[in-house]
């Protein structure tokens, strides 16, 4: 699993890079003004654990905090 870095908000795996049948431990961190939402497999956990078992790529979507309005997506 790579993770890349998009505005809002970042996300932290550990371990970063893995096998099939590794359990990774996934967080969600926005930045300052944002909060995070879901995944977008609707997951609304964080940090969550995921066991992969195939190439998955997973967006986190951070809203701005305090009812701003809108979403942002980063994806990894």
């Amino acid at each position: 699993m790579t993770a890349s870095r998009v505005d809002n908000g970042n996300v932290i795996t550990s371990p970063a890079t893995v096998a099939e049948g590794t359990q990774v431990r996934l967080q969600a961190l926005p930045n300052s003004g944002y909060v995070f939402s879901k995944w977008s497999d609707n997951n609304t956990q964080n940090p969550r654990i995921v066991t992969m078992a195939e190439d998955i790529a997973l967006t986190a979507t951070f809203v701005v905090n305090a009812g701003g309005g809108g979403e942002e997506d980063d994806t990894f």
